[in-house]
């Protein structure tokens, strides 16, 4: 450091062993980094032992990290040095105290305090004094300064108990609260679980199916919701608008009014270290089969037991919690009906965009009163309601809000292009909804054929084996895995 080296090179010293004494101090006990101010101006005189710096251009931080499994006070205030008292004959000598304790150390900068509010009292009133005062009090010396961010973390329960406590008035006007809510969106919920599981012993060698976070996540974040009142909006459609979704008859400007509607949102609802626990069962069961991969299913099961099981849940929570994995697993059902009638296209999205450009163009000569235009002729031709009447009538457009829903599309269309951005029909999940489930009822019946066939026909085994192909090629399951829950979708969703 520049300060460090002016001290050791450009000063000179009266006393060669007290400079020695005083730089080796200085690398021990005070860890401070140098941080460039945007704007520089003198911050005063940071002491240290005997030594004293001046800058007006750096400000020295440093972070400590102190644990409540820990119930020495040292860790916090530092403490005496029984080597030096020898040397100096006198507890009192500041060069007998080592000025190591986390709040010293984190001077200017910030302290975590982990699960604070189960330490000792004393490590309490060691952090009211520096928070009030900006002080500490080291056994036989005065007040020490200190400028430290304290930053306590614990769970609610424990914070409502610390919070009645009367006797600690004085703490609860110096503190800061910050909820931190459980997150309540599917996608998150994912990348959450993909980080917690990525590079650990369990998934070694383990396929999880695609999907398979993500029916566990729908599962949490069910749990952590509040009930929406009214008929209009479910619980699912709730879970989809937080989630980034769009959702028939609802806007996404209005999720942050439903937040505020339901502010304990977050606050309650099964944890990821749940889910991850039981997906680390559900691995450890298809170990003990000899498989080398799960499914969604296999998830679905574990979180069913593991609900059941705990016995820190209660009978209500039970109850409607088993409700809830009911809902992911229907809403899962069609994820995986999805997939599986994508796997039955060739180039699912190549064929889905070119039925979605064929849609614009028809329903913008329609709103524009016109007749739409061959495009290697030129002639006019006749618009083709059948298209249209195709896409919308899967998402159940009535009669007369077919203009208002085709002006929307086309805003939408018009906001991509003056972005320069190509429009994109899945952004719109409506109009993705309709374009899939047109293609879909286009091939429904050669697909349940196929699909539900008990004893297939070499003709049936061939297309069969062609979709799991696909399903391995583009949608990233093991052939395994797309094998079984062909079976089960066999038996569950194209039976009818």
């Amino acid at each position: 450091l520049k300060w460090h080296k002016a001290l050791s090179e450009d000063i000179e010293w009266t006393n060669s062993r007290k400079k020695d004494e005083i730089l080796a101090k200085l690398s021990k006990i005070l860890y401070y980094r140098p941080v460039r101010l945007s704007s520089k101006k003198p911050i005063g005189i940071k002491h240290g032992i005997d030594l004293s710096c001046n800058s007006d251009m750096f400000s020295y931080v440093a972070n400590g990290v102190i644990s409540h499994n820990s119930q020495d006070i040292s860790e916090l205030i530092g403490g005496i040095d029984y080597a030096k008292i020898q040397e100096y004959g006198d507890e009192t000598h500041p060069d007998a105290y080592n000025f190591d304790g986390e709040l010293f150390v984190a001077n200017r900068g910030i302290m975590e305090f982990i699960e604070g509010l189960r330490s000792d009292e004393k490590f309490l009133r060691a952090c009211l004094t520096a928070t009030q005062e900006k002080s500490v009090k080291a056994p036989r010396f005065g007040l020490i300064y200190v400028d430290d961010l304290i930053l306590m973390h614990c769970n609610e329960t424990e914070f409502n108990e610390f919070m009645q406590e009367k006797k600690y008035e004085a703490y609860h006007d110096r503190m800061y609260i910050v909820r931190v809510p459980y997150n309540l969106s599917v996608d998150n919920e994912v990348a959450i679980y993909e980080k917690l599981l990525k590079g650990t012993d369990a998934v070694i060698n383990m396929h999880i199916a695609p999907k398979s976070l993500e029916a566990a996540s729908i599962f949490s974040i069910l749990t952590r919701l509040e009930e929406p009142a009214g008929k209009d909006l479910t619980l699912i459609k709730k879970m989809q608008l937080y989630n980034g979704q769009h959702v028939k008859g609802f806007k996404l400007e209005q999720v942050s009014d439903l937040k505020k509607k339901s502010p304990r949102e977050g606050m309650y609802g099964v944890s990821p270290r749940f889910i991850i626990d039981q997906i680390s069962a559900a691995i450890s069961k298809a170990k003990s089969e000899e498989r080398d991969f799960i499914t969604p299913l296999d998830i679905l099961r574990t979180l069913n037991s593991g609900v059941q099981n705990r016995d820190s849940y209660t009978s209500e929570q039970k109850t409607e919690w088993l409700k809830h994995i009911d809902t992911a697993r229907a809403e899962w059902n069609d994820l995986l009906r999805n997939d599986i009638q994508k796997a039955f296209f060739l180039s699912f999205e190549a064929e889905a965009t070119n039925l979605c450009e064929n849609y614009l163009d028809m329903i913008e000569a329609s709103c524009a009163g016109e007749k739409p235009r061959d495009p290697i002729t030129g002639d006019e031709v006749e618009l083709d309601e059948k298209l249209m009447s195709a896409v919308e009538d899967q998402i159940e457009i009535s009669d007369s809000g077919k203009e208002d829903f085709r002006n929307e599309i086309l805003r939408a269309v018009g906001q991509a292009a003056r972005k320069k951005i190509k429009f994109d029909y899945t952004k719109h999940a409506q109009l993705m909804e309709g374009i899939q489930k047109a293609m879909f009822e286009e091939r429904k019946g050669a697909i349940r054929m196929t699909v539900s066939t008990r004893n297939p026909d070499p003709e049936a085994v061939k297309r069969l084996n062609a979709v799991i192909d696909r399903m391995v090629e583009q949608q990233g399951y093991s052939a395994a895995a797309a094998n079984e829950l062909l079976k089960y979708a066999s038996s569950h969703l194209f039976d009818k």
